[in-house]
């Protein structure tokens, strides 16, 4: 496992399962995981990206399915934050073709005791580090997004973005043929917002944390029965506008059992 950047420092158990990930070894990789862990993983990659996660309640089938859900790949992580008991992962999976995996965890002491993970087609990288972001809260530029976006003030939602934004989002309902939904600039993110049309749906913001100008959120949606869950990876310009937007999401929506929580770490 490639060192993460920017970063702060790992908690030791997920630092260990990440680096047994990234070597394919699926059996060390459980030794830093509670007998009860909740596990919600991706499916198979010949299924959807948004289908169902796999749900493992324990440690007893969970390196089988660590195995179907990473195989042998390696894991290069690219993006880490945190603090406390709760952390995000965003990375590289070197399948081939590459895929962008990210991932939430809660860890407790020397175990990690829930996960959510997303894999989907290979995304442009986090920008590399540059100059801080201001101490603009990354949380409040997602809430604000969502907050126009839910009102279908389309331009308004457009404006939270830098004019050079890149958008990356699941395949829309009603073309999942056309894979994700990928914009450049706002022109083009208005035209998408447009075609897509205004859906109602509500946003919960369960967990965040911020380093610098990234920030990584957790949450769930109404839009359909049983809703859904997604982890946004999202950076900021140095004026506080979104110009890197990486959503994943899944349904049904996957159980969040510990609070609404916020950790933010200072550049």
């Amino acid at each position: 496992m490639s060192t993460p950047s920017p970063t702060t420092t790992l908690p030791a158990a997920l630092r260990r399962y990440l680096t047994a990930i990234a070597d394919g070894d699926p059996d060390e990789a459980i030794r830093h995981t509670s007998h009860d862990v909740e596990s919600a993983l991706p499916p198979s990659p010949a299924e959807p990206e948004t289908a169902p996660r796999r749900r493992i309640s324990g440690r007893p089938h969970l390196r089988d399915a660590l195995a179907s859900a990473y195989g042998d790949s390696g894991l290069t992580v690219l993006l880490a934050a945190g603090g406390g008991d709760r952390w995000f992962v965003e990375g590289q999976l070197d399948a081939d073709p590459a895929e962008t995996v990210v991932a939430s965890f809660t860890v407790d002491g020397e175990a990690i005791t829930r996960q959510l993970a997303f894999r989907c087609p290979l995304v442009a990288r986090p920008p590399a580090p540059r100059a801080p972001s201001g101490g603009h809260d990354g949380l409040h530029a997602v809430e604000r997004y969502f907050e126009h976006l839910e009102r279908a003030e389309m331009s308004a939602a457009v404006e939270c973005f830098s004019p050079d934004t890149l958008y990356s989002h699941p395949p829309y309902k009603h073309a999942p043929e056309e894979g994700r939904a990928e914009f450049r600039g706002r022109a083009e993110l208005l035209a998408g917002f447009e075609r897509r049309g205004y859906r109602t749906v509500h946003h919960e913001l369960l967990a965040s944390a911020q380093l610098g100008p990234h920030v990584l959120v957790e949450g769930s949606t109404d839009d359909a029965p049983g809703g859904g869950s997604f982890i946004s990876s999202v950076t900021l310009d140095p004026e506080g506008r979104i110009e890197r937007y990486v959503a994943l999401f899944t349904q049904p929506r996957v159980p969040f059992d510990y609070g609404t929580t916020t950790a933010f770490v200072s550049e």
